[in-house]
């Protein structure tokens, strides 16, 4: 059980910051459309 949460840990902050990064790339593209 420890191993999971060891692996998910790291995996779900991965995600958190590659969604980050999009919605930023997101926010920027829409800034530079308008």
């Amino acid at each position: 059980m420890s191993i999971q949460t060891r692996s998910g840990a790291p995996a779900r902050r991965a995600l958190l910051l590659v969604g980050r990064r999009t919605v930023d790339l997101l926010r920027t593209d829409s800034a530079l459309c308008r």
